[in-house]
This record gives C-alpha cells, structure tokens and sequence, in this order.
C-alpha cells in the first residue's frame, strides 16, 4: 500500500494558447506524453508549455525527471537535499532556482519557510515542493489573471512564482 502522505504526488498542468489544463495525481506516463508535446529533446518542436509540481519529491523522481530533461547533477542533488540555500544556477540545458516561501504559524506566529525547487527549460518548468501550502492555489489564481503571459514560456510561470515568494517575505516581515 502506498503512503499517500509521503508518495510523491506529480501534478501536471499544460498551457496551450490560452488554454491550461490541469492533470492532479498525474502519472509518469502522462508527464512523459506532455514533455512530447512541448518539444523536449532535440528532434521534436513544439509549442506547449508544461508545468510539472512535485510536491514531496523523492529522490527515484527527481533522478527520472532528470534523465528526461537533461538535469545537471550537482542541482539535482541541490533540489533532493532538505534546506539548500537559496540560488539560481544556469546549466546548458536548463535553469536551476531554489527559493523560500514564507508565512506565519496560526496559532505561535512564527515565521515558517517552505523551500521550492526549480528547473526551468524552453518550455518546461518543475517545481518541487516539501511541504503543500496555499500559495500554489494563489500562484493558479495569478496565472488565470495573467493568462496572456504564458505565451512568453515558461519564464512567465516562473515570474510568478517569484512575485509570490516576494509578496510572502514581505507578508511575513509587515506581521512581524
């Protein structure tokens, strides 16, 4: 029986024209098919933009998603390790990104950080996360916003994410 509460659990979200769809408890299979159809490897050409989260990633999963995009070692093992400080690393094929999100406890009001790792290629981002919080529903809410921007790739997912990271330090700092 798997533990649901410790399994990694892939969702996978596809962003064509102005249309996203989203795919929660995804399969390998399924993450596989998405990667054909945003052009990942050499000989393909697409223009989908994949979005794939991870939320308790393991290290099987990252090693499988680093074997299909082509994931420098050194920031795989940066994304795998708990409390990797924060940085943005460039490799030949992708981008490496690990950063904090913030926000209080209820009830003791500390300060609590959620790190999150990613990778981001031409038309693909991975985000991997330890912990599930709120923000991914706000970062989904900006997105539908701003739908316009996910024509520009996935540095667009991307730039909102780090706009919530930004609004969640702050968050956190005015509470304080």
């Amino acid at each position: 029986m798997v533990n649901t509460k410790t399994s990694p659990e892939l969702t996978l979200r596809t962003f064509a024209g102005d249309h996203r769809t989203d795919q929660p408890q995804a399969t390998w299979g399924d993450v596989e098919a998405a990667l054909a159809g945003s052009g990942q490897g050499a000989d393909r050409v697409g223009t989908q933009v994949t979005w794939i989260d991870i939320l308790r990633p393991d290290r099987p999963t990252v090693n499988w998603l680093a074997g299909l995009l082509h994931l420098h070692p050194v920031a795989v093992t940066e994304a795998i390790e708990p409390h990797t400080r924060p940085r943005l690393s460039r490799y030949e094929h992708h981008i490496y990104l690990n950063c904090y999100l913030l926000g209080l406890t209820p009830k003791s009001g500390e300060v609590r950080a959620t790190d999150i790792s990613v990778f981001m290629t031409k038309r693909v981002l991975v985000t991997l996360r330890r912990r599930d919080t709120a923000a991914m529903a706000t970062l989904l809410e900006r997105e539908e916003t701003h739908r316009d921007l996910t024509a520009h790739g996935p540095a667009a997912l991307l730039w909102l994410l780090l706009d919530l990271v930004v609004d969640s330090h702050f968050d956190a700092v005015q509470a304080l």
